[in-house]
């Protein structure tokens, strides 16, 4: 404003006075999720239901439309959430904490975790760490390309109760742990992921796979029978147990245990692949002897001449021209032999 002298423009000094209430730098203490960005989530929303609705369209076509716009993108949140499930990223660090990531988060946002330790790693240094008591303040220098990230930041970390937080706030804002954060728990020990830095909106098990998805299955009988029972269980207990805080985390604490037992007993099996998954959904199995007969061969080519059609051979005998009859002497389809003038007159050997 003050370099173009915007000063005296009415609407630049109302967003001004106003910028509080939209410049993000003023939002760094809010958790959003991540969901604090321009107008480009709303567009695309606008033209993915806008591509299938007009003012000309009938209330039952466009309830039709809608079905089959929602079922697309619950086709996509399903693909996803398989994905997440049953593929396993590659952990490029080796580090315990990048492996615990893979276990905890979605696929999508376990590749923003993991470029943040990478970047950790070759971009961030420390050149001053003041020991405060219970808190250590780390100095952190950034030297990444892009400018937006690069700078010094400021990171507090409790290592009694493993709390951490950085100047940049970007776990406050998106959930989500900084590289500057990843660097002071690397250089200060810690293996594991912090518990408490996991928001539950990340986790893999925030949409749990339903009863009903496994029961739309072609999934033999007596497994929907046994899943619907557990199921029924659960939600009993957790119904009977919800007004007792004490009783509901003793439940909690055996439902730990059980499922630590199951992760220990089928660790040694491989996750399902996409091809299997899609096998035990249509209900195909493998064949162990399959016979397939050699097909018998076919010439395509062969070197048998082709057959001329009498229009053809009209036009290759116009393009070879007469014969001069040796009579008459003239360009014609005679010869000397046949030829009508010479008969005439006479003309004979």
């Amino acid at each position: 404003m003050d370099d173009y002298d915007l000063h005296t423009n009415s609407w630049f000094t109302d967003m001004y006075e106003a910028r509080s209430t939209w410049i993000p730098a003023y939002f760094k203490d809010y958790h959003y999720s991540g969901l604090m960005r321009t107008t480009s989530r709303s567009e695309g929303e606008n033209h993915f239901f806008g591509s299938l609705t007009n003012t000309d369209m009938h209330l039952i076509e466009f309830i039709n439309n809608f079905e089959m716009v929602m079922e697309s993108q619950r086709h996509v949140q399903r693909k996803n959430d398989h994905l997440s499930r049953y593929t396993t990223p590659n952990n490029i660090s080796k580090l315990v904490m990048e492996e615990d990531a893979i276990q905890i988060f979605t696929r999508s946002i376990f590749f923003d975790i993991q470029r943040e330790i990478q970047s950790s790693i070759i971009t961030c240094y420390s050149f001053k760490v003041e020991d405060m008591g219970d808190t250590t303040k780390f100095s952190i220098k950034d030297t990444d390309t892009d400018l937006k990230r690069a700078g010094e930041y400021e990171v507090m970390f409790v290592i009694s109760n493993t709390t951490i937080r950085c100047s940049c706030s970007k776990f406050e804002t998106t959930g989500k742990l900084c590289r500057h954060c990843f660097y002071v728990l690397r250089m200060s020990g810690v293996e594991h992921f912090p518990a408490k830095y996991v928001s539950t909106r990340w986790r893999k098990e925030v949409v749990p796979r339903s009863c009903s998805e496994i029961i739309k299955s072609k999934a033999p009988d007596d497994i929907q029978r046994i899943v619907r029972a557990i199921h029924a269980s659960v939600d009993h207990c957790v119904d009977r147990l919800s007004s007792s805080l004490e009783k509901l985390s003793l439940y909690r604490e055996k439902q730990n245990e059980l499922k630590k037992y199951v992760d220990e007993d089928t660790i040694g099996e491989d996750p399902m692949t996409n091809k299997e998954f899609i096998k035990t959904v249509i209900g195909v199995r493998k064949m162990n002897d399959i016979k397939v007969r050699i097909p018998e061969s076919v010439r395509t080519r062969g070197s048998k001449k082709r057959l001329i059609s009498e229009k053809e051979k009209a036009i290759l005998n116009a393009k070879k021209g007469s014969r001069r009859c040796g009579g008459c002497g003239e360009f014609v389809d005679h010869n000397a032999r046949t030829c009508l003038n010479r008969a005439k007159k006479g003309w004979y050997c």
